[in-house]
């Protein structure tokens, strides 16, 4: 059972990682956010929400996962957010039960 969330960005190969441990999220949540406003544009940002510095990483579209740990606030652009914040706080419960 993997013990972190991994962040790729690239398409026929990954140019950027990073790596989240699931301990260090405190929370998780789907978002609806306005790209070109809150960073510039899509691709791997930085840039404002909820008045924080926040990294994002979108390829298009304006819903995003929203991660935040102690340290970092992190807007993930997913065609499914939905989805993707599920298996996320799947795996976090998963993490907790071990």
């Amino acid at each position: 059972m993997p013990d972190e969330v991994s962040i790729h960005f690239g398409r026929s190969f990954f140019f950027y990682t990073v790596h989240i441990g699931l301990e260090d999220i405190r929370r998780v949540e789907c978002i609806s956010y306005r790209p070109i406003r809150e960073s510039g544009g899509w691709g791997i940002r930085w840039g404002s929400h909820e008045g924080r510095k926040a990294r994002y990483f979108s390829a298009s579209g304006d819903k995003a996962v929203l991660i935040e740990t102690d340290k970092r606030l992190m807007i993930i652009g997913s065609s499914n957010p939905e989805k993707l914040a599920a298996a996320i706080e799947s795996a976090r419960g998963a993490a907790r039960a071990r």
